[in-house]
């Protein structure tokens, strides 16, 4: 079992910030250790809001199977809190992950 999973405290995931005309995300920089996916979560918009307010606690984004297609047990899931350290990233970088 991954250590994430043993208990149900929310954990830190570190996150990548994409800016966009319109939105900017944030992007798992690894996988979720979940699910295996990387999730985005909403980063603000441009020129409004400040990206760095809006990391921290967030609900799950795990889909109902793993990438291996495995059923998750979503009482087992747990909510995970973004760390963004400042890494921003294209949309053409994050497209060649």
């Amino acid at each position: 079992m991954s250590e994430h999973l043993e208990n149900r405290e929310p954990f830190e995931v570190e996150v990548v910030l994409v800016r966009g005309r319109e939105v900017n995300l944030y992007v798992f920089k690894e996988p979720c250790p979940q699910c295996g996916y990387c999730h985005t979560h909403g980063a603000g918009r441009p020129g409004v809001d400040e990206p760095q307010a809006l990391a921290g606690h967030r609900i799950r984004h795990c889909p109902d199977r793993n990438r291996r297609g495995k059923l998750l047990d979503y009482s087992a899931l747990r909510d995970y809190v973004l760390v963004w350290r400042g890494l921003e990233q294209t949309r053409e970088e994050m497209e060649l992950r």
